[in-house]
């Protein structure tokens, strides 16, 4: 989200938010997200970023070079 842009509407992930108590394997968005593969499925994505933000995808480089 970006304060500085009030009025712009946020992307959502379509779905529910899994239960903290049967979190997924993998990545925990992997159920909800259009662009899973298996490695999402099976290995937790590190933690990747700038000075300004962080993200955890497996697939995070390659979405951002399609921007």
């Amino acid at each position: 989200p970006e304060r500085t842009l009030p009025g712009l509407p946020l992307n959502q992930i379509p779905g529910v938010m899994p239960s903290l108590m049967d979190i997924p394997a993998g990545c925990a968005f992997h159920p909800r997200c259009e662009q899973a593969t298996e490695a999402c499925r099976l290995r937790v994505p590190v933690y990747t970023g700038r000075a300004n933000f962080r993200v955890a995808c497996h697939w995070a480089a390659t979405c951002e070079q399609r921007t």
